[in-house]
């Protein structure tokens, strides 16, 4: 990957947030877009956030201009990973306790949906043992493998979606036969009869394999085990995001053909999941409602559903 020279003053590229501060405020959309300067609000205000850093839409629109990461900016993110790692106890590809993040895109004004979301980045062969160790459900870690291993051949190697069904419909073939069930010819009626949760850890260890082989034969290239091989790939990637065909179809449609980059967030991942295989998060918001304070979320029981908060969602 190429990476940009630049001259002169050094510019800010990385705000950190989270841990009860953070380093930018709400006024500052322009250089941390909408979600970044609403997460750096939020947490000095001292809302517990996930913690995490938010790179300036000026990289992107560097990374745009020149197709080059700009110098420093990796170097920076990294040394954002340690901090992070220190706040929260957890190591970026730890075989312990992993640290996992998420790379979300967010305009100066609301694109939703329209830029790409890589999640549960720092997946791999060893963590996502440990994942399982600590969540105490090996089916919610290789879940939540399979879909970083979806949406990182989509988002970041261009390997298509489509490519990914065959191996989760055969698992419900499988677990269909297993139960003596009739096996439904229509792809539909069989994820009706053997949905997402019903598929145990066996079946998507196998699917893991099958995407990792999947990605090998259609990028002519490995999945990345090291993590920050993958985060740094996936930032460039959500850079690009911002030329995709549904975010320009947007931004004419909506009159924001001067809006120029997207900022771009790593998030701290928390898994909520224990052996009930509950959903992360799919929404937090300040609760408004009569005297109450605290944080509310929604959640589903049964499957990690978070990747649909991107454009990119995976089933």
């Amino acid at each position: 990957m190429k990476v940009a020279l630049t001259f002169g003053m050094t510019r800010k590229l990385v705000y950190r947030f989270g841990f009860g501060k953070a380093e930018g405020r709400a006024e500052w959309k322009e250089l941390l877009g909408g979600k970044g300067a609403n997460l750096a609000e939020m947490a000095n205000m001292g809302i517990p956030v996930p913690p995490g850093f938010t790179i300036t839409t000026e990289a992107s629109v560097d990374y745009l201009a020149s197709s080059t990461i700009p110098e420093g900016l990796f170097e920076t993110v990294r040394e954002s990973m340690q901090w992070l790692e220190r706040g929260t106890g957890k190591r970026f590809g730890g075989a312990e306790n992993p640290l996992l993040v998420s790379v979300r895109s967010g305009a100066r004004s609301s694109m939703p949906g329209m830029m790409d979301t890589v999640l549960n980045l720092g997946l791999n062969d060893q963590t996502v043992l440990a994942l399982a160790r600590q969540s105490q459900s090996e089916r919610f870690a290789f879940d939540a493998y399979r879909r970083l291993l979806c949406m990182f051949a989509d988002v970041v190697l261009g390997v298509e979606r489509p490519l990914f069904d065959a191996p989760l419909d055969e698992a419900r073939r499988r677990v269909a036969r297993e139960r003596g069930l009739s096996v439904p010819d229509d792809v539909e009626a069989l994820t009706r009869l053997i949905p997402d949760p019903a598929l145990g850890a066996a079946e998507l260890r196998q699917v893991v394999a099958d995407y990792k082989r999947i990605i090998r034969e259609h990028s002519t290239q490995e999945f990345p085990s090291d993590p920050h091989s993958q985060l740094e790939a996936a930032v460039a990637a959500v850079f690009r995001s911002w030329n995709n065909p549904r975010a320009k179809l947007y931004r004419s449609m909506h009159d924001q053909g001067l809006i120029s980059g997207t900022e771009l967030k790593a998030l701290a991942e928390f898994a909520v999941s224990t052996s009930a295989d509950f959903e992360l998060p799919r929404e937090l918001r300040r609760c408004r409602e009569g005297s109450r304070d605290g944080i509310v979320g929604q959640a589903r029981s049964g499957s990690v559903r978070l990747e649909r908060l991107g454009g990119n969602g995976v089933a």
